[in-house]
């Protein structure tokens, strides 16, 4: 996911802020919490 989360920004589809803000939940997913 931190690939694709690299790829977006570099593509510029959403902010540094937003990457930010989708990243714990994106960790979470992995872990299994919610």
């Amino acid at each position: 996911s931190g690939v694709i989360l690299g790829r977006s920004l570099l593509e510029g589809k959403f902010t540094l802020e937003e990457a930010i803000a989708c990243w714990p939940s994106t960790s979470a997913s992995k872990t299994g919490d919610k």
